[in-house]
């Protein structure tokens, strides 16, 4: 199976994650991207499919055993899906993966943005008090 995968970290509990993949109004508070389908495994993964383009696949986890409030979603896009049929050359499949993952950056990037601000949530953050909670 061949796909493309990016991550990211976010400030908060895995279910306001889910729900916020999940929900169509929460959703609209940091993307404008619609998908047609939306779908869950409750808090663990979220499918969003689209009519025109390739199907997104998020996998929800906390960071550490100890982070409450840091959850990773890694964003799965699946290029099984491709017709390569209309690819003739290398270099028109290159762009097209180059422009997908633009894509995908760009999303994971603006719910960063919602949930952490400037933020960017290293390895060595991960001791950090406000991720702990209640733990």
């Amino acid at each position: 199976m061949n796909f493309l995968r990016f991550q990211v970290r976010l400030n908060t509990d895995i279910y306001n994650a889910y729900r916020s993949l999940v929900n169509i109004e929460k959703i609209l508070k940091w993307t404008e991207v619609r998908a047609s389908s939306i779908t869950g495994v409750p808090y663990s993964q979220v499918s969003w499919e689209f009519e025109d383009a390739l199907d997104y696949e998020f996998n929800i986890m906390q960071c550490a055993v100890k982070t409450e409030y840091c959850t990773e979603i890694h964003m799965l896009i699946k290029l099984d899906a491709i017709n390569s049929s209309k690819f003739n050359e290398v270099e028109a499949l290159d762009d097209f993966i180059k422009s997908e993952s633009a894509k995908a950056n760009a999303l994971l990037e603006s719910l960063r943005k919602h949930f952490n601000k400037d933020w960017v949530i290293q390895d060595r953050d991960l001791t950090a008090g406000i991720l702990k909670g209640s733990f």
